[in-house]
């Protein structure tokens, strides 16, 4: 392994765990917006 390993394998596994957590929350937010549209089909009308 390299320094360059060492020096940015840290950074880049925060970097994939953001992404991954940002991804999951927008999933989730999809899903509620899904969900609202399912059970509350009288928002649409606004």
């Amino acid at each position: 392994m390299s320094p360059l390993d060492v020096q940015w394998g840290p950074l880049v596994g925060l970097y994939s765990l953001w992404l991954f957590g940002a991804l999951a929350i927008f999933g989730l937010y999809l899903f509620a917006r899904y969900l609202e549209r399912q059970f509350h089909p009288d928002d649409l009308a606004h």
